[in-house]
């Protein structure tokens, strides 16, 4: 069975082309990206001798930038999203990820610049781009990288950008061109990007990672600002710091991103004990910690990124000090100061508590409270989930399992090809994958039951003189299964004026020619509406 896993990884991703930076490549150098939280999905590893276990098998984090400095009301700027796999999935050794994206209020997809994507081969160091590239696994094929997001299936309004397998030891990412029509306040005005992996080989979909996001009334003027895309300090524990002749194993990581409206300045910080406020470092103890908290002028933003070695944390934060076992377990407050070269000081305070003692398997919780020391764990007392049964070994797990005793070959509802047969008696065929409502109020309505031949009346409330256009899409199971392209039908229809217009769905491709296996088959249309961003959408069942 290893041998098997090491055949087929070495098959996913294309041969290795030119090595890239993404983010660089993407945006170019030299620009400021805002990362969001990490989030953990958790996973049956059944490729090993003995008993199989739970471990972290699929990770994910979202990120935005690709600017100079913070982006600003109608800027074009990108939204990406890291995918991992550090886990051994059961089935072939791959997990298929479906990737979804919420926008925040005001933010659209910006069709004038294509989706990218970039993917890392096991055993590299190295990226390659993905984008225009086809995966090929389980006996179908794919695009790693969609030419356009469609209607999520996951998140009522979200953003479908794409389905590819990644294997354990890849990474893929993809970046979504997008543009804001408002200011966005970030985590104060609970404005955010949120990324949902869907993925096979883990116990819960969809996992979630949040990037609160900022985005400027005008790229320059306001006052100078703390931004904070993620969640502001992690304490951890170093197992191997220095103990003598003081215990530094306590510490904190952090992370920093400040707007300057271009002035100089200086910036420090403090932390002070919850309790009383009493501190524990002062702004006059920065120099001495090795921290240069100068900034000259005409630098939008700030980012405070540490210098290789022992002031970066685990997951790449800037690691300010240590803190002595008399302090261990005390709440206290992370405060930054920015002092300007004009106008008010400005101050950003991060709350934490101090890790009380040690935390051997660097999961956040402290081995004295630890359920499970010897374990990075994601729940609260330290623990991974336990195993879950999955007889068929597809990485489908319980009820989510709607064929328990068949192999789904990556399907997420564990059947193959997605499609489960109705019960003895009758009865016709599902996708088994959720249709999707009209977004919103939504420009348009339609029935429930078409034919791909017959025309789809479509009442246009938003109108505006210009073309419709329509793109007919059946699950990317379904259409594996029945060796259709995903994407099946298309259609327009010129919109003089509000009201109601046919639109006739013509089939594209092999559809043209296998008509019957669509029957019965459940299939999402996305329609642009002159004078409307986005997609609103449709759903009809194919007769």
């Amino acid at each position: 069975m290893l041998v098997l896993v090491v055949l087929l990884l070495g098959a996913v991703l294309p041969a290795p082309g030119m090595a890239v930076d993404p983010a660089t490549s993407v945006a170019g150098s030299g620009k400021a990206w805002f990362a969001g939280d990490i989030q953990s999905q958790v996973g049956l590893n059944c490729l090993i001798l003995g008993a199989p276990y739970s471990e972290i098998m699929v990770q994910g984090s979202g990120s935005y930038g690709g600017l100079s400095g913070i982006p600003a009301v109608n800027q074009g700027y990108w939204v990406a999203f890291l995918v991992s796999v550090p886990g051994n999935p059961c089935g072939p050794g791959t997990s298929m990820v479906q990737t979804d994206l919420a926008l925040p209020a005001g933010t659209t997809f910006d069709d004038s610049r294509p989706i990218r994507c970039f993917g890392k081969p096991r055993n590299s160091s190295d990226f390659i781009e993905l984008t225009g590239s086809r995966w090929d696994a389980f006996g179908s094929q794919g695009d790693y990288c969609p030419a356009d997001p469609f209607p999520s299936s996951v998140v009522s309004g979200g953003l479908q950008v794409g389905y590819r397998p990644v294997v354990n030891g890849q990474m893929f990412q993809v970046f979504v061109p997008v543009r804001s029509s408002q200011s966005l306040n970030g985590i104060a005005g609970s404005r955010a990007f949120r990324w949902y992996s869907t993925a096979t080989g883990v116990y819960e979909n969809p996992g979630v990672s949040t990037t609160w996001a900022t985005v400027l009334a005008a790229p320059t003027g306001g006052s100078p600002a703390f931004i904070e895309s993620k969640t502001g300090a992690l304490p951890f524990w170093k197992a191997n710091a220095p103990t003598t002749p003081q215990d530094t194993r306590s510490r904190v990581e952090t992370w920093l991103n400040l707007y300057t409206n271009n002035l100089g300045g200086t910036l420090c910080f403090e932390i002070r004990r919850q309790s009383n406020s009493s501190a524990l470092v002062t702004c006059s103890d920065n120099a001495g910690l090795g921290f240069n908290g100068s900034i000259a002028p005409n630098q939008p933003v700030v980012q405070v990124n540490p210098a290789p070695g022992d002031s970066t944390g685990p997951t790449g934060g800037y690691v300010p000090v240590a803190f002595l076992p008399a302090e261990w377990g005390t709440p206290v407050n992370l405060i930054w100061k920015f002092t300007p070269s004009s106008g008010s000081v400005v101050t950003k305070t991060i709350p934490f508590t101090i890790l009380n003692g040690p935390d051997v398997d660097a999961d956040g919780v402290a081995d004295a409270s630890d359920a499970c020391p010897g374990v990075k764990g994601t729940l609260a007392n330290g623990c991974l989930p336990p195993p879950a049964e999955d007889p068929d070994r597809d990485g489908v797990y319980g009820a989510t399992d709607l064929c328990p005793a068949l192999d789904g070959r990556g399907a997420f509802n564990g059947c193959p090809g997605g499609v489960v047969q109705s019960a003895p008696g009758g009865g016709q065929q599902s996708s088994g994958t959720s249709t999707v409502p009209s977004s919103g109020a939504g420009p348009v309505a339609g029935p429930s039951r078409a034919s791909i031949k017959a025309p789809v009346t479509l009442k246009v409330t938003a109108g505006a003189r210009g073309r419709i256009t329509a793109v007919g899409r059946i699950p990317a199971a379904t259409a594996r299964a029945l060796r259709v392209p995903e994407v099946v039908a298309r259609g327009s229809a010129l919109a003089r004026r509000p009201g109601v217009v046919p639109l006739r769905l013509a089939p594209t491709g092999a559809a043209k020619r296998q008509a019957k296996k669509l029957r019965g088959v459940v299939m999402t249309v996305a329609v642009k509406v002159p004078g409307r961003a986005g997609a609103s959408t449709i759903t009809i069942l194919l007769t």
